[in-house]
């Protein structure tokens, strides 16, 4: 079946889908940008994981500190004074683990 077969609407899907995968809209890594944000270094290592470099010259996975397993003084919580909690609850939008900031018995998600 070629292109010029298809209806309209069907015909727009497939040159749709011609897009390349550098031109299509997407999110970009959360833990990446959790890195950015907080200051921290990245670069990608020979095995394509995503390093993050801190301040104090510790190098961890990119998700570690994303989920609070690492670098917690370096996090939105400890930045603003808030106690940082591991969770796994799945409540979060990128990963089932994720970490929120507490205060005073509440609890505040980073942004």
């Amino acid at each position: 079946m070629s292109y010029s077969s298809l209806t309209s609407p069907d015909h727009e899907v497939a040159e749709a889908s011609k897009i390349s995968e550098k031109s299509r809209p997407s999110i970009g890594n959360p833990a990446i940008a959790n890195c950015k944000a907080l200051g921290c270094e990245y670069r990608l290592d020979r095995e394509r994981l995503v390093i993050a470099f801190f301040p104090d010259g510790n190098i961890r996975e990119e998700w570690s500190f994303y989920v609070g397993k690492c670098g917690q003084k370096y996090s939105y919580c400890a930045k603003h004074g808030y106690k940082l909690e591991p969770r796994d609850d799945g409540k979060d939008l990128y990963s089932s683990k994720y970490s929120t900031c507490t205060l005073l018995g509440k609890s505040r998600k980073p942004t």
